[in-house]
């Protein structure tokens, strides 16, 4: 067998050339001419190895990373279709208590809205998610601040959040305010108070009737009532000790109907039953008289399908939903990103602030800008942000400009 070198072969490195042959065999272990076996150099030894370090290195660095980076807090305001299944945060305030919706002795669902300022959206968590919420004792309560991890459900008309870890539910909850029956005014919705009272009468829905359950309460005076729905009536064993002249201890949720106060009970374990009866319930005749004559103050409301005046919207009516005919004042665009628009509207004797985000504005000025002095019908929920009072909608449909009605 020739083994002679070919012409030039001599003079390439001796790392790069078979020792016994003497021709070129590049980086590759064995002499693909003669089947001897090449020592590899150092250099090709050395970074084999280092690439394979690195690569590991690499990789744990990029696991440690996702593991530890925190997942972004998104305004509701800014979702948009193109964020569906994204696993996001949402932070802000809880509007409502939360509702436990059970099958049996398990939970189906818990289900919370959160405000942000920007918007509002639903939170549920279903079956073993939301049980593991009740049995650690993370259920949301209106006023409480929370920020939710989930995964978001985004359609052409709604959106939501699917909870998919419960422990990275945060909560801090709220206080609760102790008060007396002439405390209870409008202007603390959206809050949690105790109050001390006898029962009068508690008023079951009749069988197939949409209406929530009523527990009609007294300090001796004043009458107001505490509702709930059917996830909550689940939770008494039984309704035996909502007598008549019982005194109870409630934690309740102040909420708004119609621009009236309303008590809402969400947890059955809420209710206190205590052994003194320090509350009498008026006799009969009395108690009727004293119910036709309680004041009317906070008693007001606002017909949701009847068109009221500018000047009757005010903060005392917070949470209202009501409907009004005015002119534009003056169109005013967003100052930074994912700030509202806002409407000016005036009727002559008055003027309020409607406001709406990117979703209605791309149908109410689908046409260009509303100059002022074009007729306008709003339809929206009376909200106080920052101390100003404003009117926020939250579908295109409710917003009318022009002659159509």
């Amino acid at each position: 067998m020739n083994q002679q070198p070919l012409p030039g072969h001599a003079e390439q490195p001796k790392e790069i050339v078979c020792p016994s042959c003497g021709r070129f065999v590049g980086p590759i272990p064995r002499c693909p001419h003669c089947g001897t076996r090449i020592t590899a150099r150092m250099s090709i030894t050395f970074f084999r190895w280092a690439s394979l370090l690195l690569g590991t290195v690499g990789l744990g660095l990029l696991y440690l990373m996702s593991i530890h980076k925190d997942i972004p807090i998104i305004e509701v305001g800014s979702i948009s279709p193109t964020m569906n299944f994204a696993y996001v945060r949402v932070a802000g305030t809880v509007s409502a208590d939360a509702r436990i919706t059970q099958e049996g002795n398990a939970v189906k669902s818990v289900r919370f809205i959160i405000d942000d300022g920007t918007g509002e959206i639903p939170v549920t968590a279903f079956r073993q998610k939301g049980q593991a919420l009740v049995d650690s004792g993370l259920i949301p309560r209106v006023g409480d601040k929370v920020i939710a991890t989930g995964s978001l459900s985004v359609s052409a008309d709604r959106i939501a959040l699917w909870l998919q870890a419960p422990e990275q539910l945060e909560i801090e909850h709220a206080g609760v305010q102790k008060v007396t029956f002439d405390e209870i005014v409008p202007e603390l919705a959206g809050s949690r108070i105790q109050i001390d009272a006898a029962i009068v009468k508690f008023t079951e829905p009749p069988e197939g009737v949409k209406r929530p359950w009523v527990i009609l309460i007294t300090d001796g005076e004043n009458y107001d009532e505490i509702t709930f729905w059917s996830d909550t009536a689940d939770q008494f064993e039984d309704f035996s000790r909502l007598e008549r002249g019982v005194n109870i201890r409630a934690i309740v949720s102040v909420g708004t109907y119609r621009g009236k106060t309303q008590l809402k009970l969400s947890q059955a374990a809420d209710i206190e039953f205590l052994n003194e009866q320090t509350i009498q319930v008026p006799e009969r005749q009395q108690e009727k008289q004293s119910w036709q004559k309680q004041p009317s103050a906070k008693k007001k409301w606002t017909p949701k399908n009847q068109e009221v005046a500018l000047a009757d919207i005010s903060k005392d009516i917070a949470g209202a939903k009501v409907r009004f005919s005015g002119v534009v004042k003056e169109l005013l665009k967003p100052t930074e990103e994912k700030a509202p628009h806002k409407l000016i509207v005036s009727d002559g004797y008055a003027s309020v602030t409607v406001v709406f985000w990117d979703k209605v504005a791309e149908v109410v000025l689908a046409d260009g800008p509303v100059e002022a002095g074009t007729p306008v019908e709003v339809t929206g929920e009376v909200n106080v942000y920052e101390d100003e009072l404003q009117v926020k909608v939250r579908f295109s449909n409710d917003v009318k400009v022009g002659d159509s009605k």
